[in-house]
């Protein structure tokens, strides 16, 4: 397929953007999110200083029909206030519950995109439909050295205008002691198999220099690469996501995706989530990056502590001659 390059449309930055925090909570839908014992406490929950490796293994089937494994590492902190910062090669990703505010940092570029509390820029195709979940315990278990307990969860996602329906399974196990998912598996049968495991705990207090933006850094935009390729590359950051609020601190991230700048554009992108979750989109379309965020509606209901609730984005490139689309589910546990 022929690349036909897109000119002139590409000017629009990324600074300052905002997202508009709901107000009310999302309708609880009835089986979501796992099964449990005890209601929410009403009092406050101290949120457990965490440091941690995170490593993922990702298989993907190939057209071959073979498996090519591929295993990544990353540095995770999160102090006593709730917020998170997760190092990534040279990707910094930064998020503070008490202000609503995400810092994703390019080191090699010294700048970052600052995702906070404000307007939305579009209303996206499919947002709000809701995700079909089932649920069940599957007992307990030791992972990285940290005693936890396994739920099992079938999400059944929608079909929509850019895919058919689809299932996946996830499996999490983890800690209520370290308020934390110590390990997380997606699994779709279609050929994806991604492990998250968090290891090498502590529960010492990060620096709070950690959790800001280094001096000299400027605000910037996504780096994406020139074009180079006949069809529409599609990258996605985080996927599989895997995110914790603690109440009433509260818990957000982002979600995005990037194509091959000056030839190909994304086009179209839906979206669901399940209560208490809101989900946003925060950038415009027709630009060669997509991206949303999300977080928990801290006053939003749920029957009882921890719960586990899920999101799901699909991104579509396009040029004149070639469509990519991908997706994206993450997983929020929320103690």
């Amino acid at each position: 397929m022929r690349r036909n390059r897109w000119r002139g449309i590409l000017a629009v930055g990324l600074s300052g953007l905002l997202l508009s925090v709901p107000t009310q909570a999302i309708a609880h839908a009835d089986g979501v999110g796992g099964t449990g014992r005890a209601a929410p406490a009403a009092t406050v929950t101290k949120v457990v200083a965490v440091s941690a490796v995170q490593q993922v293994t990702r298989s993907d089937l190939t057209t071959a029909g073979t498996w090519r494994t591929t295993q990544s590492t990353s540095q995770f902190y999160r102090d006593n206030k709730g917020r998170t910062r997760v190092e990534a090669g040279s990707v910094v990703t930064i998020s503070d519950p008490a202000s609503g505010t995400t810092l994703r940092l390019d080191q090699k570029s010294q700048t970052f995109l600052r995702l906070s509390s404000g307007d939305t820029k579009r209303q996206p195709d499919g947002l709000g439909e809701a995700l079909g979940t089932q649920s069940r315990d599957i007992g307990t278990s030791v992972v990285s050295g940290v005693p936890v307990e396994g739920r099992q969860y079938t999400v059944t996602i929608p079909a929509s205008k850019l895919q058919a329906a689809k299932t996946k399974e996830v499996t999490v196990w983890l800690s209520r002691d370290l308020q934390l998912p110590v390990q997380t598996r997606f699994y779709d049968a279609a050929g994806q198999d991604v492990t998250t495991t968090y290891t090498n705990i502590r529960t010492t207090e990060p620096s709070a220099g950690l959790f800001a933006a280094p001096a000299g850094y400027r605000e910037g935009r996504p780096t994406t690469q020139a074009g180079t390729n006949a069809t529409c590359p599609l990258d996605i950051y985080f996927d599989p996501s895997v995110f914790v609020s603690v109440r009433p601190y509260g818990g957000y991230g982002a979600v995005g995706a990037l194509t091959d700048v000056g030839s190909c554009l994304f086009v179209a992108d839906a979206g669901w989530w399940e209560s208490p979750l809101y989900l946003a989109a925060i950038t415009k379309l027709l630009l060669p990056f997509d991206i949303w965020i999300f977080g928990d509606s801290v006053y939003g209901y749920v029957p009882f502590l921890p719960w586990v609730a899920f999101g799901y984005v699909a991104f579509a490139a396009a040029n004149t001659s070639d469509v990519t689309v991908k997706d994206a589910l993450f997983s929020m546990v929320i103690f």
